[in-house]
């Protein structure tokens, strides 16, 4: 035999043993369902670190029911002793070689992009390598307009932000190429922007710089990121994570101390992202609250975006601009796929429900179009026929696909806008 269990055992011995061993076995269980959301262990390290406790347990349980001997209270101190001064060791070799990112940084990204800004949410950093004075991508608005200028300011997220030439870029080079050379159009578009955070910045931003047009490109974030960031249909991305300011918390017997002295260790955020997570904000609770997944929740989805929309419309009419939207592309409404397209279809699996909300809001929107004049385009299937890839993932589009999308969007500015607006850009 592998090792001989005395007869006799002592009771104590044999109790300690099997706890050792059962917390082994159950802790990478209990690890993988509760610490760690999508259910698995990212890299080999976190994995390799988990099978060292476990086996480190289980070995200890047995070793004590062999031995057939109580665990004394100094062996007890001996092993926390132990423990401490590997745990020690273990985080001055994590706070070396380890990235300083936050468990709610490595799911909910903000970077130069995402600075708290008033009213807006979050914005660009002012004047951080690419963005302008104003904290967006390319030129910001001159001070002293030109009279004869016509300005069209674009609202979206990161499919109008990226590319070395935006869409917004290509837009200006149309109207240009026909003759509009006075036309300039400002890109505030911003990655995990929706209509909701892009309403606010129309009123809290482009009025102070006399718009003549106002263009939403949008659509995809409203409809995707309430599936992986705040759920709450309407609301901006990770609004859940401000609100959860522990600052704000009005019972302090609820403040979590001992969880904020565990996130000082860069070991523990590294081994339980999704424990701070859920301790620290109320995600899962949230989704629970708003029926996430349910056909209300995404009723209320296209609910919110339409009414942001219709908000922006009227907005826009009272600063004395028009207004124009577009429903961006988007891989999922593309009949004739690539195969780095029918990959990114595969690995997220969301075409049955983007194209359920799209039909949603199609259809909630056609009934209110006349009544608002929105002035708006579906650019939803513009790929339908192209053969070759035209995207570089389920929402953003490869340089040459945004060539075909900056003219279509010009012919349609130019066929449902009052052709009034573009009389004096020439």
């Amino acid at each position: 035999m592998f090792f001989k269990i005395p007869k006799q055992k002592n009771r104590k011995a044999l109790s300690a043993g099997i706890i050792f061993i059962v917390s082994g076995i159950m802790l990478n269980q209990w690890i993988l369902a509760y610490f760690f959301s999508d259910g698995q262990i990212e890299t080999f390290l976190k994995k390799a670190l988990i099978w060292i406790i476990d086996i480190a347990l289980i070995a200890s349980g047995i070793l004590i029911i062999i031995r057939n001997k109580p665990v004394s209270v100094k062996q007890i101190l001996q092993i926390g002793v132990l423990f401490f001064i590997s745990f020690v060791i273990t985080e001055i070799c994590f706070r070396l070689i380890y990235p300083a990112v936050s468990p709610v940084n490595q799911q909910f990204e903000k970077s130069e992009y995402f600075v708290p800004k008033p009213y807006v949410m979050f914005g660009g950093k002012p004047n951080h390598i690419e963005l302008n004075r104003l904290g967006y991508k390319e030129d910001a608005p001159a001070i002293q307009r030109n009279p004869n200028e016509v300005r069209i300011f674009l609202l979206g997220g990161s499919a109008l932000f990226e590319g070395d030439t935006t869409i917004s870029r290509l837009l200006e080079n149309e109207f240009h190429a026909h003759g509009f050379r006075c036309i300039n159009c400002f890109n505030w578009g911003m990655p995990a922007s929706t209509s909701g955070l892009e309403l606010a910045k129309i009123v809290f931003e482009i009025a102070d710089s006399e718009p003549d047009i106002i263009v939403m490109y949008n659509g995809g974030n409203d409809f995707m990121t309430p599936l992986w960031a705040d759920p709450r249909p309407g609301y901006p991305y990770n609004f859940f994570i401000y609100e959860s300011n522990p600052l704000l918390i009005k019972d302090i017997s609820s403040y979590p101390m001992l969880s904020l002295a565990f996130y000082g260790s860069k070991i523990l955020r590294f081994l339980f992202p999704s424990y701070f997570i859920n301790t620290f904000t109320r995600f899962e609770k949230i989704k629970k609250e708003v029926n996430y997944g349910q056909e209300s929740w995404k009723n209320a989805i296209v609910t919110a975006y339409l009414n942001n929309v219709i908000k922006a419309s009227k907005t826009s009419k009272a600063f004395g601009a028009d207004f124009m939207l577009f429903f961006q592309p988007l891989v999922y409404f593309k009949d004739k796929l690539s195969k780095e397209e029918q990959a990114f279809q595969s690995k997220t699996g969301l075409r049955k429900y983007i194209t359920c909300l799209h039909e949603k809001f199609n259809y909630k929107i056609d009934s209110v179009n006349k009544q608002y004049k929105l002035n708006y385009a579906d650019l939803s299937n513009i790929f339908d026929t192209c053969n070759l890839q035209t995207f570089a993932d389920d929402i953003h589009t490869l340089p040459k696909s945004k060539h075909i999308i900056a003219v279509t969007m010009y012919k349609q500015m130019i066929q449902k806008i009052d052709s009034a607006r573009f009389s004096g850009a020439k």
